[in-house]
């Protein structure tokens, strides 16, 4: 059965090749697009309305509430030898920012030596980061962080990019670029391919209620093996409504 594929900031035709995954969020967990990478709720996970349709809504208090997608070599942004460029790009909506660790968003991190990414709100520095771990580790990473924080109760397309290498991390928020800094601790060398699942709005490797995302997360997309541009991720956030493609 084929399904329509629509996308709020309106995926552009050229752009389809290079999307990996797409979870919708309209009353369903799963990835929607061709890859069929899977996604399954956890605790009390529901839905509410998001920027389009449905959104993930994982509540305001310490409720156990993600998303966890198995591990998949396209969720991992290498290609054995170097780290490749790639795209996050997701809505969010706040309706607190956690007092502890911060907000967990989306990340590909267990235990051990099993860490590759984590995209999270973190409140000490009231800041979006963006971390990636090298050689599984967190103690050596590349720390990219915004100059803003997110707002309380509206909704904001937040985007991460990559073009690949060392220092190539930018955040959008709404289509503009907020990166403010990109900064090494430790060593890194690269990302690794590790067997982590991804998980949103959640630690990877914890469920304690100071790391969840106390929100709604909508509209989620990963490009795997493209950077997309400061005019493709201002038009993903200029769409509008309503923008539909062939069946897929």
């Amino acid at each position: 059965m084929s399904k329509k594929f629509t996308y709020y900031g309106g995926v552009q035709a050229g752009l389809l090749p290079y999307l990996t995954a797409y979870w919708t969020a309209d009353n369903i967990p799963t990835d929607v697009y061709t890859n069929n990478l899977g996604g399954a709720p956890s605790g009390g996970l529901s839905y509410n309305t998001g920027i389009n349709g449905q959104a993930f809504d994982f509540l305001s208090g310490n409720q156990q509430a993600y998303i966890q997608v198995p591990d998949n070599d396209l969720l991992s942004f290498t290609d054995g030898v170097n780290d490749v460029p790639f795209t996050i790009n997701m809505w969010t909506y706040y309706y607190v920012k956690n007092t502890a660790a911060g907000n967990w968003l989306f990340n590909k991190r267990l235990t051990g030596v099993l860490d590759e990414y984590q995209f999270v709100y973190a409140r000490s520095l009231n800041a979006v980061i963006f971390d990636k771990i090298s050689q599984g580790s967190n103690s050596n990473r590349v720390r990219t962080q915004s100059s803003v924080a997110p707002a309380l109760s509206t909704w904001e397309m937040w985007t991460i990019s990559s073009d690949g290498t060392k220092f190539g991390e930018k955040i959008y928020r709404n289509g503009v670029d907020v990166t403010a800094s990109s900064t090494e601790t430790g060593t890194y060398v690269k990302m690794i391919n590790t067997s982590a699942h991804v998980r949103m709005a959640a630690g990877g490797w914890t469920t304690s209620g100071s790391l969840k995302h106390r929100g709604r997360i909508d509209e989620v997309s990963l490009f795997n093996g493209t950077e997309l541009t400061p005019t493709e991720i201002t038009d993903l956030y200029n769409g509008g409504v309503g923008k539909f493609y062939p069946n897929i």
